[in-house]
């Protein structure tokens, strides 16, 4: 009889064993799971921003072109400056 409750003992120490690691094999596969899926959301996130980040650098490229062709054409030393400003303040009357 001994020999039978000890094998019995050892058949349900195994089989909760067998239980404890299935359930523990199952977690962390649904945690596994739920990892990938986090990194394939932050994959498309990341492609996402990338994305405006191009559209923006170019954006911001075209615009600085554009500023420096503006100020080649338009610059003016400090005096003529000075001279719109006070022909805006109508410090000067007569314009020469």
């Amino acid at each position: 009889m001994k020999k039978v409750r000890g094998y019995q003992a050892s058949l349900v120490v195994c089989f909760v064993i067998i239980v404890v690691l299935g359930y523990w094999g199952f977690t962390l596969l649904n945690q596994i799971t739920n990892l990938q899926s986090q990194v394939n959301s932050l994959t498309s996130d990341k492609t996402n921003l990338q994305s405006q980040i191009n559209t923006y650098s170019a954006w911001l490229s075209g615009n600085k072109t554009f500023y420096q062709n503006y100020v080649a054409i338009h610059s003016h030393s400090n005096s003529e400056y000075d001279l719109l400003n006070d022909i805006l303040n109508l410090k000067i009357s007569n314009i020469s």
